[in-house]
């Protein structure tokens, strides 16, 4: 079998950029597992992200293992892959930077800094889906259990069912999946948001709107076209993710017909 073929340009493929100095372990990784890739580093222009190879989308998971088991910096165009060596020295560079500036225990200052931050990021990624939730809630459209809200002012249940099925989308795939899903998601959120948009003005013209949308409504159809193009450029790179996200969404209609009896019961 011919490992380095041109062959995958007319399959689906996914483009990824490796770093010069991580070429030989790559392609020696590939080659040990049986992986077809193509390398057209005699056709690339320039090497500033890496050189470029073709790899089957079926194969992502497998390359994955290759570039996190041999520590390879790699990405994807859109989303970096870290190199863990580079990465000590940056935050090695960071410790001295804080030493220099805070003195004997500048390192440690740093060090506590980032734990801060990343807790901060990590309460507000966790909170976002929690307090959506809360709002559906609040409003009928989930169930009246994802109002309730603890001493602390978390609305728990809403935080249990939205982790609960992160947890499920991180079991069946990896981060790298659970990232594109919601990069879908988030695009037909906002496609939602603008058919909303444009729907209340012609069914509720008279409802107060303390902030009105600039341009309308020229700027919420161009959003919108704009969002269906980024939708169906998305679904054409990655089927998989596609088919994943139509799954959810045929499920999710049975289940809101489901609760809808219960939802009506509890708004009276």
């Amino acid at each position: 079998m011919k490992i380095n073929t041109p062959k995958i340009l007319f399959e689906n493929n996914v483009k990824i950029y490796v770093l010069p100095k991580d070429k030989i372990i790559f392609e020696s990784e590939l080659e040990k597992q049986n992986i077809e890739y193509y390398c057209d580093i005699e056709n690339q222009p320039m090497f500033e992200s890496g050189i470029r190879y073709f790899i089957r989308n079926d194969d992502r998971i497998k390359i994955d293992k290759i570039l996190t088991e041999n520590e390879i910096i790699a990405n994807t165009e859109t989303i970096l892959i870290s190199d863990y060596r580079d990465g000590k020295k940056v935050m090695n560079l960071y410790l001295k930077v804080g030493g220099i500036i805070f003195g004997e225990n500048g390192a440690v200052i740093v060090t506590i800094i980032a734990l801060f931050s990343i807790i901060s990021i990590l309460n507000a990624y966790m909170m976002i889906p929690a307090r959506v939730l809360y709002g559906m809630s609040r409003d009928g459209f989930f169930i009246q259990k994802g109002t309730i809200v603890n001493k602390g002012g978390t609305p728990i249940v809403s935080l249990l069912i939205s982790a609960s099925f992160t947890l499920i989308l991180i079991y069946i795939g990896s981060f790298e999946v659970l990232f594109l899903l919601g990069t879908f998601m988030t695009v037909i959120v906002w496609g939602l948001v603008y058919c909303a948009l444009i729907k209340l003005r012609i069914t509720e013209p008279d409802l107060p709107r303390p902030h009105k949308s600039w341009g309308y409504p020229y700027t919420s159809i161009l959003m919108l076209l704009f969002s269906i193009v980024l939708f169906v450029g998305f679904a054409y790179s990655d089927q998989k993710s596609f088919i994943v996200i139509g799954i959810i969404l045929l499920l999710s209609y049975p289940l809101f017909l489901v609760l809808k009896p219960h939802i009506k019961k509890e708004k009276r």
